[in-house]
């Protein structure tokens, strides 16, 4: 565990465990606000549960020991509140002017026009699309795919929150993971996304996790690489960043900005063996005298090839020199499992543990003995690499097995 800051830094998410083992790498002991408090988490952090209302989030902040502070996945919803908190702890991040332009659907819809990129056609709740299964219904402030649905017209149940309607398109789901920081953007690559398995208890839309290292056309990159200047450049994004695409052939159609660490940065990390969360401090607090890694403001696909094909060091992406030829081969996978009947869980105590380092635990995000599982709860996540996506398949598979015995009927 590499940890060298004597200061902590706050984490503030619905899950804050991948977030929290980054920071350990990056040199930046956890101090956690989480709404699960899983029991690998605590093993590295102090952690807190979620505060009852926003006052006393407010109130209760200023009084923890933290040099800054960084949220996960949900509160790039909640732009005022991060505006608040961003007044009492200097905030590594993006805040409320950027969260506001990058989640407005309308905004990026007539952004990716003007820039003559592809752009899905989006309606506002108050000019609903015809209802023939084209165009599926998004909440405003969704994240994880929570509350995405097929729109069929007045048969189908309305929200009791803000939403929005966008084009249905065919292809596969992919994300692409970026660092915005003074001078350009970095594309740090790609991941393709589980879909939903048929005959899951799951949201057919939810989040189940990514695979790194199936790649992508040099026209695909090149083309998610421009999305990534675009969106930098013109909504002031900065730090790490992630964007969800439906790729139909070579056309990446943007689905959502995600402006914030995501729950991909930890597979990058083991990958390019790099500690991503220390080049995101230093692109949000460029006067950091830390920032040690090579700058690669501004690369894109290819830039660290010469014209005769071969890598030049001088534009070589910022990754650990002591990195293992043999990782940049493998596939790295992340599965989240969901449950499909109530339980209470009991993980054996006996899990292999996080101990430091690129290599997360086989299975990670651990709920504590006795905790109640409902269908449709995330359980844990599985994370595993091979040298093909179905040997990491093989293994999920088997780790999925054991899980859901670790789950006594209710």
């Amino acid at each position: 565990m590499v940890v060298s800051s004597p200061v902590p830094l706050l984490i503030l998410g619905s899950s804050a465990r991948a977030a929290a083992q980054s920071a350990c790498r990056a040199g930046f002991p956890p101090l956690c606000v989480d709404a699960y408090a899983d029991r690998d988490l605590r093993e590295i952090s102090s952690v807190w549960p979620w505060p009852g209302s926003t006052r006393h989030l407010l109130e209760w902040l200023p009084t923890l020991p933290s040099q800054a502070w960084i949220y996960t996945g949900g509160l790039e919803n909640r732009p005022g509140l991060v505006s608040r908190l961003a007044r009492r702890v200097p905030l590594w991040g993006n805040d409320a002017p950027v969260l506001r332009l990058a989640r407005d659907p309308l905004t990026i819809h007539h952004l990716l026009e003007q820039e003559r990129l592809a752009a899905l056609p989006v309606r506002p709740a108050d000019r609903p699309p015809p209802g023939n299964g084209h165009w599926l219904i998004k909440l405003c402030r969704g994240s994880g795919g929570r509350g995405i649905a097929p729109w069929r017209g007045h048969a189908t149940a309305l929200p009791q929150e803000p939403y929005y309607f966008q084009q249905r398109v065919a292809g596969v789901d992919v994300s692409a993971l970026y660092l915005a920081r003074e001078g350009g953007v970095e594309y740090i690559g790609s991941t393709r996304q589980w879909s939903c398995q048929t005959g899951s208890s799951t949201p057919l839309h939810a989040w189940h996790g990514n695979i790194v290292g199936e790649e992508l056309t040099p026209e695909v990159e090149a083309a998610l690489y421009r999305i990534g200047q675009v969106l930098v450049g013109h909504l002031g994004l900065r730090g790490l960043f992630g964007c969800d695409f439906r790729l139909e052939g070579s056309t990446p159609w943007l689905l959502e900005i995600n402006p914030r660490y995501t729950g991909s940065v930890e597979l990058f990390e083991w990958s390019l063996q790099r500690p991503l969360l220390r080049d995101h401090a230093c692109a949000c607090n460029p006067t950091r005298t830390s920032c040690d890694s090579a700058d690669t403001a501004g690369l894109g696909p290819d830039t660290s090839r010469r014209d005769d094909g071969r890598a030049d060091p001088e534009f070589a992406p910022s990754v650990n020199e002591t990195v293992d030829p043999g990782l940049l081969r493998r596939v790295f996978a992340k599965r989240v499992v969901y449950a499909t009947q109530p339980g209470v869980a009991e993980f054996p105590r006996d899990l292999p543990r996080w101990t430091g380092g690129f290599a997360p635990a086989p299975v990670s995000d651990i709920p504590m003995p006795g905790q109640s599982i409902r269908p449709g709860d995330p359980i844990c996540s599985i994370l595993t690499s091979g040298s093909t996506t179905g040997v990491c398949e093989r293994a999920i598979e088997d780790w999925l097995r054991q899980i859901h015995s670790w789950i006594r009927p209710a």
